[in-house]
């Protein structure tokens, strides 16, 4: 069987490469700007708590399990033969340091999951299996409760005592190369699947610095985290146009896009 492949003019193959390049710089701006977020809000962490490792201001250590109200459990997995439907949580929506709301999946379950497993933004959400190191045991908070979505057996959980810790700094101070070390220590591998558990994830310890250094961090944390949801929202928007008109170019109706 022939395929059949559209070659336009030179000029015109020229044309088209312009401004999908054009259409590309935009992706490449808001990933940059993403980058530039990310750095700055390191550097805000820096200015308040100072490096964690020199621990200049002499904050106390604390473990994680000393920080929870209760013990950190696992979620809940579908089961194949479940007659009752309900959204699940998936690892990407807790891997990128960035809780990802979109990141679901419908399952079923035999019978209605219990509600300790539910979704809620009180919840530290711990990734508990993955085949890349660098995403085992990544962590974050959810920023809104998703009442109708529980999360999976992958994934370890436990509120926190807000009155010690605050969402915000046990996120990024999570997130740091100081955790991720501990981490990578404790990680264990089976089939190549390195994995974490309760006892583990418990120990890892973590920097407490007073509440209200904790809040003047949040403040910040809180507008940067509005504009990177804002970023990242345009960049879909970017990829998904920058598809479009790859695939409208390859049949010759790209001007057909950029006139509409």
């Amino acid at each position: 069987m022939d395929l059949r492949i559209p070659l336009p003019s030179l000029d015109e193959q020229k044309r088209i490469s312009a401004v999908l390049n054009q259409a590309d710089a935009l992706r490449v701006q808001r990933r940059e700007s993403l980058k530039i977020l990310d750095e700055l809000e390191y550097s805000i962490f820096l200015g308040i708590f100072g490096s964690p490792d020199a621990n200049p201001n002499g904050y106390s250590a604390v473990s994680l399990s000393q920080l929870l109200t209760e013990k950190l459990h696992n979620g809940i997995s579908p089961s194949k033969d479940g007659g009752i439907v309900h959204k699940v949580l998936t690892l990407s929506a807790i891997t990128s340091n960035t809780f990802l709301p979109g990141k679901w999946k419908d399952g079923t379950f035999r019978e209605d999951p219990p509600v300790k497993k539910i979704v809620t933004s009180d919840l530290f959400m711990i990734c508990r299996g993955n085949g890349n190191m660098q995403l085992v045991g990544r962590g974050v908070f959810p920023t809104c409760d998703m009442l109708d979505t529980v999360y999976p057996d992958t994934i370890l959980a436990a509120p926190v005592k807000q009155e010690l810790v605050l969402p915000e700094y046990l996120t990024h101070f999570w997130a740091l190369p100081v955790v991720r070390r501990q981490i990578e220590r404790m990680a264990r591998t089976t089939n190549g699947t390195y994995k974490v558990n309760q006892k583990t994830m418990g120990a890892v310890e973590i920097l407490l610095p007073p509440l209200e250094a904790q809040r003047q961090f949040q403040e910040i944390a809180q507008s940067i985290l509005t504009e990177r949801y804002s970023l990242m929202s345009h960049l879909k928007e970017l990829d998904a146009l920058f598809a479009s008109m790859q695939a409208r170019a390859f049949r010759g109706e790209l001007w057909e896009t950029v006139s509409g």
